[in-house]
């Protein structure tokens, strides 16, 4: 008689047993597979977050050497994970000329110290592919008012300020020169070309300049928006298109280190001059409400598992106690240890496929329920915690609060099934070695005396 016959004989003669264990291996796997089609949910759900949430990184590489080409922001943009490379712009220092080479005039009114020499008629010089992208439009209050933007593909272009227009009698369609002298050329071996430009928009501030930025050459009337081609020009046309500064965005805020990383293997460009700056506050926000019901699904399966054990492990200690007999005979007629063994996981193995069959519909009655539940606990710590940093931080411009998961898609999957099934016999080996290996070490003598 095989260990698997005499296992089903056993199974079907202790019916009380049987369904004690069943109704006890339904519960763990039930608990089993909530929990993780709860974390599945949970990954699904936390992974859409982020990605609605976005992250990106700014990369400033501070130096208008022709360092951050064109081709390394090709090859940044295929780095995966990254979704596009935006806003790439550089910003120097030019002066300011008349096509028939005469200086035009910059407003000094307002700054809080004149030029120095060789900035006279000079002003800041931004460079950008999508000049609406500028954090001068973006966050400082620079609005358009005639013309267009300028946008990819242009070439020769510029935008002026409204004052600076007045001042020098432009209108949208003028033309101008952009030129350096030897004072502005702050690196060395530069071949500047002066660059003609069209005046295709004229732009206003409608916030004041903070008075520590006042100098002349940096006030915002005098700073003049240009193409990515004509910046490159005037400093060295010899050379790609280059950039001083550019915003990566990524598809997932969790990535950003990763991708960072194997930015900084690209050949070519000096990291270490280069600042990285990561602009994730939304994702560091909702950081904790993400995290906090994935681990604690994950510290509730670990329990499960460990109560489960030690649950089966009592049980079965009882019963293999009061089947000492039975084994001692077994041995004794030479069945091995190893057959005995199996015998007891076949026992409760042929208990334990029914019942995670079954548990399959009582988890996707529980799931969803549980895991609205599980996720309501963790909202309302996640906000409460947000609340009280909120006011102690109050009046700081990130103190945006937490952005948390507002509902789980809970199904069970028969893969959430196949999980259970494996995690389960696994369960149920440890618990019955554990159970059995003290009667195993005996000798059938020892059993049979021990008996008497």
């Amino acid at each position: 008689m095989d260990f698997l016959k005499r296992a089903f004989l056993q199974t079907t003669r202790k019916k009380g047993k049987s369904l004690l264990l069943f109704f006890v291996l339904l519960v763990i796997s039930t608990l089993i597979l909530t929990c993780f089609a709860i974390r599945s949910a949970t990954d699904t759900a936390a992974l859409n977050v982020r990605e609605s949430l976005g992250g990106s990184f700014t990369l400033n590489a501070k130096r208008t050497d022709g360092q951050l080409t064109g081709h390394v922001l090709d090859q940044i943009a295929a780095i995966p994970g990254v979704e596009k490379v935006d806003n790439a712009r550089s910003e120097s220092y030019a002066e300011y000329k008349s096509t028939d080479g005469m200086s035009l005039e910059v407003k000094t009114e307002g700054a809080l110290m004149g030029a120095i020499d060789g900035f006279e008629h000079a002003g800041k010089l931004q460079s950008n592919v999508y000049s609406e992208k500028d954090e001068f439009f973006t966050d400082k209050g620079f609005e358009l008012l005639e013309g267009r933007h300028i946008t990819k593909g242009d070439e020769n272009v510029a935008l002026i300020h409204e004052d600076f227009a007045e001042l020098n009698g432009l209108a949208v369609g003028d033309t101008f020169i952009l030129d350096l002298n030897g004072q502005m050329l702050e690196i060395e071996n530069y071949e500047s070309t002066p660059v003609t430009v069209e005046v295709i928009g004229i732009y206003t501030n409608t916030e004041e300049q903070e008075v520590a930025e006042n100098v002349t050459y940096t006030l915002y009337e005098n700073t003049v928006f240009t193409d990515p081609t004509s910046f490159t020009q005037l400093f060295d046309a010899g050379r790609e298109t280059y950039y001083s500064y550019a915003e990566v965005l990524v598809n997932d805020p969790a990535k950003l280190d990763s991708v960072v990383a194997e930015m900084k293997t690209i050949e070519g460009v000096d990291w270490d001059a280069s600042n990285v700056t990561y602009h994730d506050t939304d994702y560091q926000n909702a950081k904790e409400s993400l995290e906090t019901l994935g681990n604690l699904v994950s510290i509730a399966v670990v329990i499960i598992i460990v109560v489960s054990i030690v649950l089966l492990a009592l049980i079965l200690t009882l019963w293999v106690r009061g089947r000492i007999h039975e084994t001692g005979v077994f041995m004794s007629m030479g069945f091995g240890k190893v057959n005995i063994f199996m015998q007891h996981v076949a026992e409760i193995m042929l208990v334990a496929i029914l019942a995670f069959a079954l548990s399959f519909a009582t988890s996707s009655i529980i799931a969803q329920n549980v895991g609205n539940t599980l996720l309501e606990q963790t909202t309302a710590q996640t906000e409460e915690t947000a609340d009280t940093d909120n006011t102690e931080t109050a009046g700081t411009p990130d103190s945006t609060g937490a952005v948390n998961l507002t509902e789980l898609n809970i199904s069970i999957s028969p893969i959430h099934l196949l999980f259970v099934y494996v995690l389960g016999t696994l369960i149920i080996v440890l618990s019955v070695a554990i159970a059995t290996i003290p009667i195993m070490k005996m000798k059938p003598k020892e059993i049979l005396s021990s008996i008497s």
